[in-house]
């Protein structure tokens, strides 16, 4: 980074520092800070029970205004930096503009683009931004009256703040209605559902950006990716975040150049006709269509737990950057980054985002690997100094290395060590990118005249469906061998993944030596030869004709397998019930002799 800012610092004057929030993007704001050689001192409010080890933290709470004011003239701050956005929405830059404390975030003219989606909905309108087509409503009738011309499956938000929760995307038209009625007259968000806002549905891939802005000036941060679905395979509730990654090669340098060319800078034109001075993070939460990039909406401060990924990507210090911005000066250009990907996985409460107990015991390693970091969220530190949980999402476990594959499976081996009575979490975070590779280069046995089954379960690496059904085949009385071949996509002979090696050695006592085949991509011919292919998403199965455009028939024999068989009747795993989870996987196997028999009839009827 080629920037010093504010007259390079008044020759790097030290800076007393204050970190609004509670949360996991606030502690890692507090140990990207405490790097900075700006800093002289750091300090929290309230902070978390990971903060409190680390720096003073003061009992005040995000709403109290005036008491942050008064804290931060107190302890001689030189720069606030808002975490959450509910302060942002009540005002808190303004007081502390006010008071001549400088403050990283915007007024609270420029958070209105998070704080109402209506408004922003119609800044999008004003301004020709790309989004979904809409309407707002406050009252039952008329939105109802809506959904009857623009049927499901439809997306219902509050259009008020609902910490990432007040949107459900109806699948049925049932759903839509319900779910106008819980927000408008039952009071399913309180205040933040008076108002809804109904949109159409997008299809395709969700992406976030990230840019620190100062005016018409801005520098975006590496492209990332979210989970935002409390299950695995993005199904279940919506949550404030199960986990994240960076970078993400769906966003190549052309399509950034496309999202800042008709989304960052017609925003920030836009806030600039309108007469706010937009000074702050502007987080764009992109769907990614055939049509290009569209807005699902707007934030206006760092998203968590992207930041716990995105911080200790960034090489450079952050803190001038940051008052920079806080003052109206100029960004930089660009930023300097780490090589290789980042990951963060979530450690949830169980229950989440429902209800959820607190104080239960945390116990972690107190040494961690390289480039890995556990970041708090929901802990609280009790007088005898031990960590308890006190929120739902608790942790979050992030990890720095030159791949994402390599990323994640750190991640996760910490993530194993972590323990609390009912931590929760997904397994298959990043599964976007992994399976992005996965498709491209994936083994393929030689033995093509046989029946392949690709078992792909997001990150197929740590699936537990997979494993079951190869361990199946293996125990299996008679050879499977004569009827098919069953081979993990995604699997690869080094990835060095535990559970990858555990597939690789069930497929070697199978017969199935893939240590010697170069990884190479499917072709229509390979899978002419192979007779079926069906990709399989833990209980639920989907086909790979999406990205290979072949056999479309033959994809959708499991599903009429399934329908027509005594074990249709499968528990959804996605939701918060463990021994629901493992009935799924239970009914799955014991489904595995019938499926046997059903695909080899059908390779019979095909030969």
């Amino acid at each position: 980074m080629n920037f010093c800012g504010l007259s390079c610092m008044a020759e790097k004057a030290q800076l007393n520092l204050l970190v609004i929030g509670s949360g996991g993007r606030e502690h890692a704001l507090v140990q990207k800070c405490l790097q900075s050689p700006l800093a002289k001192r750091v300090i929290a409010a309230p902070g978390n029970g990971g903060i409190a080890g680390q720096v003073d933290c003061y009992d005040v709470a995000v709403e109290a205004i005036d008491e942050i004011v008064t804290l931060a003239a107190s302890q001689s701050i030189d720069l606030v930096i808002v975490g959450p956005e509910v302060p942002l929405c009540l005002g808190l830059v303004d007081a502390l503009q006010h008071a001549g404390i400088a403050a990283y975030g915007p007024n609270r003219a420029g958070a209105e683009l998070e704080a109402s989606k209506a408004y922003c909905k119609d800044f999008f309108a004003r301004h020709s931004i790309p989004t979904a087509a809409y309407a707002k409503f406050t009252s039952v009738v008329p939105a109802l009256e809506y959904l009857k011309d623009h049927p499901a499956p439809i997306v219902i938000k509050a259009s008020g703040l609902a910490a990432g929760k007040g949107v459900i995307m109806a699948e049925t038209q049932e759903q839509a209605q319900d779910a106008v009625k819980d927000m408008l007259e039952g009071g399913a968000f309180g205040s933040s559902g008076k108002e809804i806002v109904i949109e159409e549905t997008l299809y395709g891939e969700e992406a976030s950006i990230h840019a620190i802005v100062s005016g018409e000036s801005f520098v975006c941060l590496p492209p990332s990716q979210d989970h935002k679905r409390a299950g695995e395979g993005d199904t279940g509730l919506n949550t404030g975040g199960m986990g994240a990654y960076t970078p993400t090669s769906i966003i190549n340098a052309q399509l950034q150049e496309q999202i800042e060319t008709t989304v960052i800078r017609p925003t920030l034109a836009g806030l600039k006709a309108d007469g706010i001075d937009f000074r702050g993070t502007l987080y764009a939460g992109l769907m990614l269509t055939k049509n290009g990039p569209k807005v699902l909406e707007y934030n206006v401060r760092l998203g968590d737990p992207e930041t716990q990924i995105l911080l200790p990507m960034i090489a450079d210090d952050i803190v001038p950057v940051l008052l920079a911005s806080a003052k109206g000066e100029p960004m930089p250009t660009s930023l300097n980054y780490h090589e290789g990907a980042a990951i963060v996985v979530v450690l949830a409460a169980g229950g989440y985002p429902g209800s959820y107990t607190k104080k239960e015991e945390i116990t972690y390693p107190e040494s961690l690997p390289q480039g890995t970091a556990i970041v708090h969220a929901g802990t609280k530190r009790t007088s005898s100094g031990k960590i308890v949980t006190n929120g739902g999402r608790v942790l979050g476990v992030s990890a720095q290395a030159e791949s994402l594959e390599k990323a994640a499976e750190i991640a996760y081996s910490v993530c194993d060590q972590v323990q609390f009575k009912s931590k929760y979490l997904r397994r298959d975070i990043a599964h976007q990118e992994l399976n992005r590779g996965m498709h491209k280069s994936s083994i393929v046995s030689s033995k093509t005249n046989k029946l392949v089954i690709t078992l792909c379960t997001g990150n197929t690496c740590r699936s537990p469906m997979a494993e079951r059904l190869l361990q199946h085949a293996l125990d299996a009385e008679e050879d499977p061998l004569n009827t098919f071949t069953v081979v993990s996509a995604g699997v690869s002979a080094g990835s060095g993944n535990t559970a990858s090696k555990n597939s690789m050695d069930a497929l070697k006592r199978l017969g199935i030596d893939l240590s010697d085949h170069s990884s190479k991509p499917l072709t229509d011919d390979m899978l002419s030869q192979a007779y079926a292919v069906f990709a399989m998403t833990e209980a639920h199965l989907f086909a790979l004709h999406s990205y290979y455009s072949v056999l479309p028939k033959r994809v959708h024999l499991f599903r009429e397998f399934i329908t027509d068989t005594e074990n249709s009747e499968i528990p959804d795993p996605f939701g918060q019930n463990i021994q629901a989870y493992n009935q799924c996987l239970d009914s799955m196997s014991e489904a595995v002799p019938s499926l046997l028999e059903y695909l080899r009839s059908e390779v019979t009827t095909t030969s």
